[in-house]
């Protein structure tokens, strides 16, 4: 094993301008007003299980993560739960706290805390396109 010798912390500069901070524990420290800059794509999405009966047009529930990244130059991570709600229509929102090596700052750089850091980040999952990308995956997946 080889020791990384570069100095930290770096600067990570993304195409349209986004740039964050790498520190030696492998979060990029970016700032909140930032964030709107990265482009997420999706890398993979999966079930977790499902529960109720589905029968005689009853509500089936199923829940599941989904799994979002940046492009380089360097891996920017957001993923996160869903909980999919059938019966006349699919319903398909983020639950629970998004998981990710972002770490926010404010707008003088100062470090954000973790609960604030994830009610920004479920805000900026609201502002993204995901549902429908999602489920197309998880219909070409498992032939829904």
């Amino acid at each position: 094993m080889t020791r990384d010798t570069r100095p930290w912390p770096q600067t990570i500069t993304w195409p349209g301008g986004a740039h964050a901070v790498m520190e030696d524990d492998g979060c990029l420290r970016i700032r909140v007003d930032r964030l709107p800059l990265l482009v997420f794509n999706h890398l993979l999405s999966s079930l977790d299980h499902a529960s109720g009966d589905g029968v005689d047009g009853g509500a089936t529930t199923m829940s599941g993560y989904t799994e979002w990244t940046s492009a380089d130059p360097a891996l920017a991570s957001l993923g996160w739960d869903w909980l999919l709600e059938t019966g006349t229509t699919f319903t398909l929102r983020q639950i629970g706290t998004p998981r990710s090596n972002l770490a926010l700052c404010g707008p003088e750089g100062e470090h954000l805390s973790q609960s604030v850091c994830s009610v920004l980040l479920a805000r900026h999952i609201a502002q993204l396109a995901w549902q429908s990308v999602v489920l197309q995956h998880l219909g070409a997946r498992y032939g829904a």
